[in-house]
């Protein structure tokens, strides 16, 4: 008579690798079966099986800032990624994190930013000059304090906790400069885990004169502006943005920065304080360092069908990164673009206006075939996703 196998007495790497093969639904439904698998299922030692849920779910990087708004404490427990799996399958909570926000203004990194004089310009020459000055000593001194500080010198610490908090005041201050924006992208790299902030209008005072690229670290909630090559595109805002991997037949991949493992980001279109609008055959390339430090931009002038100048529209990356999808949007050739009688919809096929794709590989514009029930109005200032059927 031969013997059955005790499924619960194979080795706990069998069992990692068993349950990590699992849907979210199915790893619960083990965890009811026994003590064994409950364990191994809902203990400390899951996870890394919950972990890996979340971020094939939310993406790495929007896992990691769940990760960063909570306690060390919350995150080190496998019941904190569980339940971040839960409530993301079934999207009936939403938190507001405050404190994400304080922390994120306290590590804005100032080094770089002084060299223009940006979020501070505005101050007047005199007052800017009294803060950066402020800011020098206070950085001496606080390097200087870990000495002072162990001689309980009440005099001395005083001083320090004095320029602590002026420098804190100007981080402060900085940082709602650099974020009090609109219009701008946020595009997510899930293989650095870093959020790269793109363009926007911002006060009349701070303006720059070419593209702006901010970058958050949400493993540290740190806010950066990287060191800048290439030459910058002219500052716009209402442009769409998205992270793309083009496949290595694409020309795109054909540079140092591809061959490094840097990230890359396209922009299409948006427009400027002067109504000048961008778009057609322009593409602009972002190539971003994988630590976030560096970023190179890169402009390529495409050929094929391109889109007319516009902004308002959304941009994705679809096919597995062979292509990227336009939708919708308006500019100086909306009229040319979408018909302005109002006509019903019905079944048609053929051209849309308002869907164009562009191929990574031959770098090639054109507009999509569509069918479908397809509307005449424009389609502008909308939000649209992508969604891979499985």
């Amino acid at each position: 008579m031969k013997r059955m196998l005790n499924i619960t007495t194979l080795d706990t790497a069998v069992h990692e690798l068993i349950l990590g093969s699992l849907s979210g639904k199915d790893l619960a439904r083990v965890a009811s079966t026994c003590t064994t698998f409950n364990e191994l299922a809902t203990g400390s030692s899951s996870i890394s099986l919950w972990k890996s849920l979340c971020e094939n779910l939310l993406g790495a990087t929007v896992a990691q800032l769940h990760a960063s708004a909570a306690s060390p404490q919350d995150v080190a427990n496998a019941s904190f990624w569980r339940h971040l799996f839960k409530e993301a399958s079934l999207l009936n909570v939403v938190r507001w994190c405050n404190e994400t926000t304080r922390i994120l203004r306290r590590n804005t990194v100032c080094e770089g930013s002084l060299s223009r004089d940006y979020g501070v310009a505005s101050m007047g020459a005199s007052a800017h000059a009294a803060l950066v000055a402020r800011l020098s000593s206070a950085a001496d001194l606080i390097v200087q304090s870990e000495i002072r500080e162990s001689e309980e010198d009440g005099a001395v610490q005083s001083h320090v906790d004095e320029h602590r908090r002026a420098l804190q005041v100007f981080q402060n201050l900085l940082a709602e400069r650099l974020l009090a924006r609109t219009g701008h992208t946020a595009t997510v790299l899930d293989t650095s885990k870093h959020i790269v902030l793109i363009g926007g209008l911002v006060s009349q005072d701070n303006a720059p004169k070419s593209l702006e690229v901010l970058i958050v670290d949400v493993k540290s909630l740190s806010i950066f502006s990287p060191k800048v090559d290439g030459h910058p595109p002219e500052t716009r805002f209402r442009h769409a943005a998205s992270y793309v991997s083009p496949p290595l037949s694409s020309a795109l991949t054909a540079c140092k920065e591809s061959r490094d493992g840097w990230s890359l980001v396209v922009a299409f279109g948006g427009y400027n304080r002067i109504g000048q609008e961008f778009g057609e055959s322009e593409l602009v390339l972002l190539w971003v360092s994988p630590n976030g430090e560096k970023v190179k931009w890169d402009v390529r002038h495409l050929s094929g069908l391109a889109p007319p100048c516009r902004f308002h529209h959304t941009l994705h990356a679809i096919n597995d990164h062979r292509g990227l999808l336009l939708v919708g949007g308006e500019g100086g050739n909306t009229a040319a673009d979408y018909p302005q009688e109002e006509e019903p919809m019905a079944e048609t096929q053929g051209v849309s206006a308002k869907l164009w794709l562009l191929d990574l590989v031959s770098l090639t514009w054109s507009q999509v075939q569509t069918r479908g029930a397809v509307g005449n109005e424009t389609r502008t200032l909308h939000a649209s996703c992508i969604h891979t059927r499985p």
